[in-house]
């Protein structure tokens, strides 16, 4: 499950960004771990018995991208219904609770994202 949202014309300082959602990530329980690369950051947030949640921010100030992913792929959810008639039902239980918590997560993700994009614009300009 992988969602996407894209600015341009923000100038939104990126590190602060990704710092800002790594706590959001702590907020909600996970224990975030941030790594970055030339114009891409990477916060990976996990729970206890749960599937690993990657947010991607990646680009430019001005034209940039931010990705939330789970890391629940749609073939275990396939995998989990197609194994219920072999006794995997607890399995498939487990696989729809992760989805559910997952799309609530995402809700108040991209919620967080829009206003924290609108506190940050041009916070890129007063960086050092």
């Amino acid at each position: 499950m992988l969602t996407l949202k894209q600015w341009v014309h923000q100038s939104v300082n990126l590190p602060l960004l990704s710092d800002r959602i790594a706590e959001f990530l702590d907020r909600k329980g996970f224990k975030s771990k941030k790594t970055s690369e030339q114009d891409k950051f990477l916060i990976y947030g996990k729970k206890p018995l749960q599937e690993v949640v990657v947010v991607t921010v990646s680009g430019k100030p001005d034209d940039f991208e931010v990705e939330l992913e789970s890391a629940a792929s749609r073939d275990s959810l396939m995998l989990g219904s197609s194994t219920t008639a072999f006794g995997g039902g607890g399995f498939f239980l487990r696989e729809l609770k992760s989805k559910e918590d997952f799309e609530k997560l995402e809700r108040e993700f991209w919620v967080f994202v829009e206003e924290l994009v609108t506190r940050l614009e041009n916070s890129a300009r007063h960086a050092s």
